[in-house]
């Protein structure tokens, strides 16, 4: 049953609407409806319910029009909210003698275009996000043969899950298009032909210039979504809505990298293939759409945080096109390595020494008791061969190791303090002081092998 063409009915608080919802507060207001706040009167669950109204004084074909319309909207929304949860799920619809309404779940968020209103431009990961939950919504209505037209910020609620996650509602199927006459549903009336459907900044080139629309006219409109949060502004403006469509058919806009600074050039690209003329070069479905949009701002985003190593000059990798993991410098990786070896090293070192030097202290110089070292043999001068070509006798002891040679360490050191008698030692045998000759010249060194040594 409809109401009279001239249904009109301001509503209030405590309205008591089909016996079973209360009114309780009036959540917006368009120019043909208005949205509410109430409760079930049994269920005692919230609930939102929107208004059809008819104050603009139109005829009787064009109310009818519109109440064929908002029972489109209600089936299309009853239709493909089930299918996913970014659509606003509808409850109910019915009419009475003040005009026809809808039951639908109340939303409790704001619309994206009140959030780029009070809070700017949105980030690129939050964007990606909102982009991923609206191509789910879209991509659902496309493949059940339901076209938008009329995507824009105001028709999208954001709000909070469970878990606190930011989740996207689309609402408003008023002027949605079916492609498809498999659907089931009661479709309104053909739309008049030269009348314009849509809001002007978010309409594609074919609906201004009233050529068939399709899948594409939603692509078009995700696309000036994403610039209008991304820039705080629409890409096409006019002063009139006029000015808007020419500006749309024109095609000129400013790159949005232009416009923020931490905007990738790969969005340019993007937004180049969005905005194409011809919808056969756009995006072919949302879904691609949307992860072509993940895809730009990843490839100048690290997918990983590099590793940074104290009181070292980071390493910067310039950013590559596929977004691949960012390399490890090789040389900053091994440096705490190398430390640590060159530690090891040196703490062994100064025991290497320790050793030969307490060694030495027992037995007499290295080279004197190891067979494989290199020996040195003291080429004296002629008033000193008497003394060294005499070596000292062999001393058995048990332990005791084999004579060294003895090497003259200065050629200014006297005969009497040569020779002194080395102290004797409880762990080495006793060594009989070698006679040593006056102070004579610098001796000749030559180096020999061991094995010449007799």
């Amino acid at each position: 049953m409809l109401p009279p063409p001239q249904w009109s009915k301001s509503y209030r608080a405590g309205d008591v609407i089909a016996d079973r919802y209360i009114l309780q507060e009036l959540l917006g207001r368009g120019g043909q409806g208005e949205v509410w706040a109430a409760e079930h009167l049994f269920l005692k669950s919230r609930v939102a319910i929107k208004f059809c109204r008819n104050d603009l004084g139109a005829t009787e074909s064009e109310a009818r029009a519109l109440l064929e319309r908002f029972r489109f909207e209600a089936q299309v929304s009853a239709r493909l909210a089930p299918m996913t949860r970014s659509i606003v799920l509808v409850h109910d619809a019915d009419c009475d003698a003040h005009g026809p309404f809808m039951v639908m779940e109340l939303v409790d968020g704001m619309s994206l275009d009140t959030a780029i209103v009070t809070e700017g431009p949105l980030g690129l990961d939050r964007i990606a996000t909102i982009l991923v939950q609206l191509a789910d919504a879209v991509a659902i209505a496309h493949a059940e043969g339901i076209v938008h037209r009329d995507l824009k910020p105001a028709n999208i609620i954001l709000a909070r899950n469970d878990i606190d996650e930011e989740i996207v509602k689309l609402a408003d199927f008023g002027v949605a298009k079916a492609i498809s006459t498999q659907l089931g549903l009661h479709s309104p009336t053909q739309t008049s032909h030269g009348l314009v459907v849509g809001t002007p900044d978010y309409m594609s080139p074919e609906l201004v210039e009233h050529r068939p629309v399709g899948p594409h006219t939603d692509l078009w409109a995700m696309a000036v979504i994403a610039y209008e949060a991304l820039a705080g502004i629409v890409p096409f403006e006019g002063d009139t809505p006029q000015q808007t469509m020419l500006a749309i058919t024109v095609g000129r806009y400013v790159p949005v990298s232009k416009l923020r600074a931490d905007v990738p050039a790969a969005l340019d690209e993007w937004f180049a293939r969005a905005f194409a003329y011809d919808h056969s070069l756009r995006f072919s479905s949302p879904i691609e759409m949307a992860r072509a949009f993940r895809e730009a701002i990843e490839s100048a985003v690290p997918t990983r945080t590099p590793l940074v190593i104290p009181d070292a000059e980071p390493t910067i990798r310039p950013h590559a096109a596929t977004c691949a993991p960012p390399a490890i410098s090789r040389a900053r990786t091994n440096r705490p390595l190398g430390g640590m070896v060159g530690v090891a090293f040196a703490v062994l070192g100064v025991a290497v020494v320790a050793s030969l030097a307490a060694r030495c202290a027992m037995h007499g110089p290295l080279w004197a008791t190891s067979p494989r070292l290199m020996a040195i043999d003291v080429e004296p001068p002629p008033a000193a061969v008497d003394a060294v070509a005499s070596p000292p006798p062999r001393v058995d002891t048990a332990g005791a190791t084999p004579p060294s040679i003895d090497v003259e360490r200065s050629a200014t050191k006297t005969a009497s303090a040569s020779a002194t008698p080395a102290p004797s030692d409880s762990k080495r045998p006793h060594r009989e002081a070698k006679p040593r000759a006056a102070p004579r010249r610098p001796a000749t060194v030559k180096v020999v092998d061991r094995s010449e040594i007799h």
